[in-house]
């Protein structure tokens, strides 16, 4: 069975023989990192959520100096976040997979009471983390 984003992103074009960056040459941390910049975040959510973008509508949705927008981009591209193909910028798969376990782990650590949250983790907190 299909999943729902093997649905949305099945129309797009890609090159024959076309690999992944970073799944070669970019260590999966180089990728997370680059959600550490909200501006980059932003960006990612906004593919995610509205399809592909012209760089104009990218500017236009996030208000951000096209200088600024182009950099951000850049990075991105640099370890396969985002594809431009023709004028619009597509989120990859694997950028829309690091959102969604990204999204996970802000709504799992939003459980926890903020006074526990920097409390040393103890055998049974573990054991109860990996249940879940």
């Amino acid at each position: 069975m299909k999943d729902k984003e093997d649905e949305e992103h099945k129309d797009i074009p890609t090159s024959e023989g076309e690999e992944f960056k970073a799944l070669r040459s970019y260590d999966l941390w180089e990728s997370l990192r680059k959600f550490a910049n909200r501006d980059i975040t932003l960006i990612a959510q906004l593919l995610h959520s509205s399809g592909p973008l012209t760089l104009g509508e990218l500017r236009d949705k996030t208000r951000l100096p096209t200088n600024k927008l182009n950099h951000d981009l850049t990075e991105m591209r640099s370890v396969d976040l985002v594809k431009k193909i023709e004028k619009k910028y597509y989120l990859t798969k694997y950028a829309a997979v690091l959102l969604n376990v990204l999204e996970r782990i802000r709504e799992e650590i939003k459980t926890i009471p903020e006074e526990d949250l920097i409390k040393p983790l103890n055998k049974e907190a573990r054991s109860d983390a990996n249940q879940n």
